[in-house]
């Protein structure tokens, strides 16, 4: 028996282990959870359900400026001006909502989708 049959014999098809299942099982089962406690709490606040909003408006916002920075052979000083520019507006308004919300005293109680008020 040559060495090259022992190695074709090991990986002939898929065999899995108990802790491979038991693994994926509490996998499943932890994803399971977690989306019928997301939904339970969509579904019953207000301010759970406005901030998921946000964070999903971020997250896409995330993700297209990624596939601009992977799908984009080379970047020219005009665009990286354009980012830049971006990413600091952003940063700008994040830091007057906080200001404006510690000012106010509304931690955490403000309508996301109402209009912020400015001093």
């Amino acid at each position: 028996m040559n060495i090259r049959s022992l190695k074709s014999s090991r990986h002939i098809g898929f065999q899995p282990s108990f802790n491979k299942l038991f693994g994926l099982l509490i996998l499943v089962a932890s994803v399971a959870i977690l989306f019928y406690q997301l939904s339970v709490l969509l579904t019953t606040n207000e301010v759970v359900r406005h901030s998921f909003y946000a964070g999903m408006i971020a997250a896409g916002s995330t993700a297209v400026g990624a596939a601009l920075a992977i799908f984009t052979k080379q970047i020219t000083h005009k665009m990286l001006d354009t980012l830049m520019g971006f990413g600091a507006g952003v940063m700008l308004a994040a830091s007057i909502f906080f200001i404006d919300s510690t000012l106010h005293g509304d931690y955490g109680s403000a309508n996301f989708f109402n209009a912020p008020r400015l001093f």
